[in-house]
């Protein structure tokens, strides 16, 4: 029997099991989407002695690369029949290969030169990052297959944040900790790896066996795969909210790459400190993001949205205070843009839907698997260009990497390249973000 019954309005209603299952699912996609971000181009700098540029383009190299592959292994999930249904084998697969090449992505052996090392974690990235597509992309594609009663799929949607904002907690809060504990250095993030890793097992297992017995809803034939992807560029709604979506997440990406160096080289402190800044932000949006559903019943979703863009990158620009002594300011400065972060994250994707309805109601092709390959593949592009940014401005201002058996310390210019990057470039990045999103009220949202 399936783990559903029939919903009051003719919609399916999934059991608590499918919800718990699918949304465990987003603590390991979470994970792979913030210990990167947050970790690996500190982790080539100042652990393995890569030139800032060279590390923040394997972030961007790893990530562009999913330009390609997302949607592809949407539409070939779209054409997927198999006994476990079109995108539960892909799942599986992705289950299993991520967290092997996660590990190994920490993992690096004692290698001669910096340039070898460099070339471990770029082999190892776009790995990762392509088994990580084979599970993220069906994934996001499920919920609308597995109901068509709206409510119920927000019931979906909802376990899945809950259990994403989980996993970035612990992966942001944990991950230097775990570093810290191995005792720092490649044995540290080797350890630190080893242990996400399992952690991604798990989850992602869940989510693709414990929705085994959920429904499979018919959705039609999907057109050519040519076709699929015109009719998404004929997509003004979600064209646009995709280009808000990628501004922002390239400001953001920037400043998630820029906490370690602040901690570190700014306010002096240590992995615990990258811990406590990062819990201030991530919990502070947590806890904020009840009170802007609030809002956004007030003002509307594009408002609110505006407003808790303006509200964070205003005080973004306080980071530029940062220095030893002011730990405290700086943690309260970050928890404060942490309650309008809630907000940047609530609205785009409360929108998504009405962008996709658009679409499907124009064109009249079920796009599915390849919208979701977009979506996901132009957020990793988004994250990529923010750590290859903040890699290029951290090369230029002069930032020295770590050397075998040398104390490096920073001259005054990468100190303000590392305030430009936690400070004014992503708040000007996000205020360029501002025109795109009011744009959107233009472009039509849903059928009428």
């Amino acid at each position: 029997m399936d783990d559903a019954v029939a919903g009051s309005s003719g919609g399916t209603r999934l059991s608590r099991r499918v919800h718990l299952a699918y949304g465990a699912g987003a603590v390991g996609t979470s994970i792979f989407g913030t210990v990167p971000g947050l970790l690996l181009l500190f982790f080539m700098t100042d652990t393995l002695g890569v030139p800032p540029a060279l590390a923040g383009a394997t972030l961007a190299a790893g990530k562009l690369w999913d330009l390609a592959i997302d949607p592809l292994v949407g539409a070939l999930s779209d054409r997927t029949r198999t006994r476990l249904g079109r995108r539960r084998p892909w799942m599986l697969a992705g289950a299993c290969l991520m967290p092997a090449a996660f590990a190994l992505l920490f993992s690096v052996p004692d290698l001669p030169t910096p340039m070898a090392r460099w070339l471990w974690v770029l082999g190892c990235f776009v790995l990762a990052s392509s088994a990580f597509a084979v599970f993220q992309v069906p994934f996001v594609a499920m919920p609308a297959e597995m109901s068509r009663d709206g409510a119920e799929q927000t019931v979906l949607m909802a376990w899945r944040m809950s259990f994403m904002i989980v996993g970035i907690l612990l992966s942001g809060a944990l991950a230097p900790q775990l570093v810290q504990l191995g005792g720092g250095g490649r044995a540290g993030y080797a350890l630190m790896g080893r242990t996400f890793a399992l952690v991604c097992l798990a989850a992602m297992l869940t989510a693709a066996v414990g929705t085994a017995r959920a429904p499979v809803i018919a959705r039609g034939h999907p057109a050519p795969f040519a076709a699929q992807i015109g009719a998404v560029l004929r997509n003004r709604s979600f064209l646009r909210l995709v280009l808000a979506i990628v501004v922002q997440l390239v400001a953001m990406s920037a400043l998630l790459a820029a906490v370690p160096y602040v901690a570190t080289h700014l306010v002096g402190g240590s992995e615990g400190t990258v811990t406590l800044l990062f819990v201030c932000l991530v919990g502070a949006a947590l806890v904020a993001m009840p009170a802007w559903v609030a809002v956004e019943r007030r003002i509307g979703r594009l408002r609110a949205w505006v407003l808790a863009t303006a509200v964070f990158a205003t005080l973004n620009l306080g980071l530029v205070v940062a220095t030893p002594g002011r730990l405290a300011l700086v943690a309260a400065l970050v928890a404060a843009m942490g309650l309008a972060y809630g907000g940047t994250q609530v609205f785009p994707y409360a929108l998504l839907p009405d962008a996709i309805a658009a679409g499907r109601a124009r064109s009249g092709i079920e796009q599915g698997g390849v919208l979701a390959g977009l979506l996901t593949a132009a957020e990793k592009c988004g994250s990529a260009l923010g750590a290859l940014v903040a890699g290029l401005v951290l090369q230029a201002s002069g930032f020295v990497e770590a050397r075998a058996g040398v104390t490096v310390v920073q001259p005054e210019s990468a100190l303000l390249g590392i305030r430009l990057c936690a400070s004014l470039l992503p708040a000007a990045i996000l205020v360029a973000s501002v025109p795109v999103v009011v744009g959107w009220r233009g472009a039509p949202q849903t059928a009428s």
